[in-house]
């Protein structure tokens, strides 16, 4: 099958099966790791919907070897160290002329810990996670095909594990030139492969605006990017816009496809006719600044699909899921279960909670919390929240609650040195209560046809209740 040049991902839905939402989609990254390729890798650990199996290093931008040390520097940095590294071989054609920046620039001792640890040959690696995955696996390949190839030579038959190949990359592009042999080899085993490569000149730049923005972030990925960025060689490279999205671009078509617009050729293939780059910086920033995963306790899994939900809930699932994310759906799930019905307050915590992570880059269990709103419902509802978003609690001393003043929905979170003070914008505040007064008017106090239609406004403050946009910060005068 000759490879299909496709510049990306809507595709990925007619040749995968639709995936529950509490399912994350197994993937192998198989990087040269060139500072692309950091800042894509930085991307997808960053984002819960993807499982990354393992991570493979190729001959090109980087050794091999130099670039298995780097990868174990990001998921020891990252707190991923858990996933696992392989080795490719080493090619007998030259190295190309970049690779001493490739293999040095941003890797400074003292910005990133050091990791020497031995790891397994990347064939083997990639064998085990495409025999151990759930189901099919997506394989994004920023590099050359040189691992795929491999592991199809000896197993051929581990195509039929693989989902789709996305790869950074074409038939006379650097990635397919460094192994030609390769890209024959995975074309004449039938594996469907995505081929992304778009022309140099329409590639946004990486430039010192994005950077700045990626600085302003408090998550260990956006923290990851910035520091292997310090070096004032890498600096000078983003002056002269030289540095481009160029894995980065595989990297945010494969988690927000709808970036791309396609087109079909008469040939087969596929190009890209439109790339939304406001869109795709907007979700580069994103992207990291999502928060770290709540991972359980007791249960497998989270319920996300409707089947799972009750049946007011479960036409609204998807899109809550889509616009506000999994770490406000958890928080928010299991905020109800503890508080025992849907209530508007307590969905304004644990959204309050999850907004403070996301400004302070805090970890669930990272924060301490003083909440103002009180001992009296309805407004101490609030806390239940916040308790649940943070992970701040009663039992460990975390939490307080203050009851000098009048009560309201505001609260001072406090992560190391870092404190921050959000509350209810006023006139969302005002609205709320008038909503909320409006129902014990008509129901004459706490009856259950009260109850049943603070269910349904509940339901629709969540949809509606944006946390970027709802809260607002207050400084802290000065003492």
């Amino acid at each position: 099958m000759r490879l299909l040049t496709i510049a990306l991902l809507i595709v990925v839905a007619r040749v995968a099966p639709v995936r529950a939402h509490d399912e994350a989609t197994p993937v192998i990254v198989d990087t040269d790791m060139a500072l692309d390729d950091v800042r894509a890798l930085a991307l997808l650990l960053n984002t819960p919907d993807f499982d990354i199996r393992a991570i493979v290093t190729s001959d090109g931008a980087s050794s091999p070897a130099a670039g298995t040390t780097n990868v174990l520097r990001i998921l020891r940095f990252l707190g991923r160290e858990q996933i696992p590294v392989g080795a490719g071989r080493s090619l007998s054609t030259n190295p190309p002329p970049w690779r001493e920046q490739s293999e040095t620039l941003g890797w400074r001792a003292a910005s990133l810990p050091a990791a020497a640890e031995p790891v397994a040959e990347a064939v083997a690696v990639v064998r085990a996670a495409l025999t151990n995955a759930p189901g099919p696996v997506t394989y994004l390949c920023l590099g050359p095909l040189t691992n795929l190839a491999d592991a199809l030579r000896v197993d051929r038959e581990l195509r039929q594990r693989l989902r789709v190949v996305i790869w950074y990359g074409n038939d006379g592009d650097w990635n397919g030139r460094r192994d030609p042999a390769a890209v024959r080899f995975v074309e004449q085993a039938s594996v469907v492969v995505q081929a992304v490569a778009r022309d140099a000149q329409v590639v946004p730049a990486f430039d010192e605006g994005l950077l700045a923005e990626i600085r302003a972030i408090p998550t260990p990925a956006a923290r990851l990017i910035a520091r292997v960025h310090e070096d004032e060689r890498v600096q000078q490279l983003v002056r002269q816009g030289h540095l481009r999205l160029w894995d980065e671009t595989a990297a945010l078509l494969l988690v927000r496809p709808s970036l791309g617009k396609m087109e079909r050729l008469e040939s087969g293939r596929w190009r890209l006719v439109a790339w939304n780059s406001d869109g795709a910086r907007a979700a580069y920033l994103e992207l990291l600044r999502t928060l770290p995963a709540r991972d359980t306790v007791v249960m497998e899994h989270f319920p996300f699909a409707p089947v799972d939900l009750r049946a007011d809930v479960r036409p609204f699932a998807p899109q809550i899921v889509s616009r506000y994310g999994r770490e406000e759906w958890k928080a928010v799930l299991l905020t109800s279960e503890l508080h025992r019905h849907l209530g508007t307050y307590s969905i304004l915590g644990a959204k309050m909670g999850i907004r403070a992570r996301e400004l302070l880059g805090a970890s669930l269990d990272d924060l301490s919390v003083e909440s103002f709103a009180g001992l009296q419902p309805p407004l101490s509802c609030f806390n239940d929240g916040l308790q649940v978003a943070t992970g701040a609690s009663l039992g460990r001393g975390t939490i307080r609650v203050a009851t000098n003043g009048a009560a309201r929905c505001e609260a001072v979170f406090r992560h190391g040195q870092q404190q921050l003070r959000l509350r209810v914008k006023p006139d969302v505040a005002d609205r709320l209560a008038e909503e909320i007064a409006a129902l014990v008017r008509q129901y004459g106090g706490l009856t259950p046809g009260y109850f049943d239609s603070v269910r349904q406004q509940s339901l629709r403050h969540w949809q509606e209740l944006d946390r970027s946009q709802i809260f607002e910060t207050i400084t802290e005068p000065e003492p």
